[in-house]
């Protein structure tokens, strides 16, 4: 607080620095590692499927690569993608969840028949994912691999009788509710935090200082994900790991991951989620972001497609467990929800939907009708 002008501060040459300076050892990359290996459920060799994989010109190269060939896997890189670039000059866009990242892994996936391609974001801490269905190329979202990486995640500690009996799974109130009710079918308990993974990580320090409970998953909608609590943050090189587990164990059954995930939706219902960001920049569209929340607020929507309203949580006011934030959320009693806030970076409004019905097609309808009562808010 002391300093009023942080370009005065004094600074040292990376020569000039001397013992001010210390590099991270190979020991502590070794230490993570025999960590993130300690996640897995088979540790055999014999792996069945291709695996295509970006870093995105980032972070995640040598950590995700060393930890798949250690693990057995054959991993085929995007080789365009895989050297350090603070231009990220191959690929038109580095964030996982924008369709146009994958498309160098796509035409690699062709070109080996391979069965998956992930790509980690340029700080390794997100991954994305398409899955080869007999030449359909499909994507996932960050909701779906979540998801389904937790189903997986508590299918194998179920065979085991490995989940203990205060489990706890841990994602935001913008995350689509199909993992709530994957966790509860499993009896592992659920807790909510706002948007970012620190509040995630909040929890996992909390219940391990008071031995309540015990973690077994946390991930949000924006492709973030940990399974391993050695980490306190999303991590992507775990989540790596994890999906190709996922994949090589469900090809053995004959099945894709895009079969897994209809199965999950058959079991569970049929879940759509989206998100929308309206941006209205400047000094006006400051005011009508504002404006938006306020009517929501004040004249708040108690049906939306044949969906009665159950609860409206504003947590500007205060909750119990959370900060306060200017978020607004509507609960459905079918298990849906409408998530409304301004973004923290940007002039944009963003909606996150989370539809829940018993196909794709009614799902689909149910999304557009609740976009159209929010949205015309």
């Amino acid at each position: 607080n002391r300093v009023e002008d942080e370009l005065s501060v004094k600074y040292l040459k990376p020569d000039e620095a001397g013992d001010a300076v210390k590099t991270v050892g190979k020991d502590i990359d070794e230490a993570y590692y025999k960590k993130v290996l300690g996640i897995r459920f088979f540790e055999d060799t014999d792996k069945n499927i291709k695996v295509v994989y970006t870093p995105q010109h980032g972070t995640g190269n040598i950590p995700v690569r060393t930890v798949l060939s250690r693990a057995g896997y054959n991993v085929i890189p995007v080789e365009s993608q895989c050297f350090p670039d603070t231009e990220f000059s191959n690929t038109k866009n580095p964030n996982p969840e924008m369709p146009e990242a994958y498309e160098a892994a796509i035409e690699l996936m062709k070109s080996k028949n391979a069965d998956i391609a992930i790509a980690t974001d340029p700080d390794c801490d997100r991954l994305g994912a398409v899955i080869n269905c007999g030449g359909d190329y499909r994507l996932m979202t960050g909701n779906q691999s979540g998801a389904l990486l937790l189903y997986y995640v508590l299918s194998r500690m179920s065979e085991r009788n490995a989940i203990p009996d205060n489990a706890l799974m841990v994602n935001t109130v913008v995350t689509s509710t199909l993992g709530d009710r994957i966790a509860q079918s499993f009896g592992v308990g659920v807790e909510k935090t706002l948007t970012g993974f620190k509040f995630i990580g909040d929890k996992i320090k909390k219940h391990e200082l008071a031995g309540d409970k015990s973690f077994v998953f946390g991930y949000e909608e924006s492709y973030g994900c940990l399974i391993g609590d050695f980490v306190r943050d999303k991590d992507a090189v775990q989540a790596s790991l994890m999906f190709c587990e996922a994949a090589d164990y469900y090809k053995k059954q004959g099945k894709t991951l895009i079969d897994v995930l209809n199965e999950i939706f058959d079991k569970y219902g049929y879940f759509l989620d989206s998100l929308t960001s309206v941006t209205l920049s400047g000094e006006d569209g400051a005011k009508k972001i504002s404006a938006i929340l306020e009517t929501l607020r004040n004249d708040p929507i108690r049906e939306a497609a044949g969906c009665k309203v159950a609860r409206i949580t504003d947590f500007n006011l205060p909750q119990p467990g959370f900060p306060k934030s200017n978020v607004l959320l509507y609960e459905f009693e079918d298990g849906g929800f409408v998530a409304v806030r301004p973004s923290g970076t940007e002039p944009k409004c963003k909606f996150y939907y989370c539809v829940r019905s018993d196909n794709g097609q009614n799902a689909r309808a149910k999304l557009e009708e609740f976009k159209r009562v929010f949205e015309g808010k």
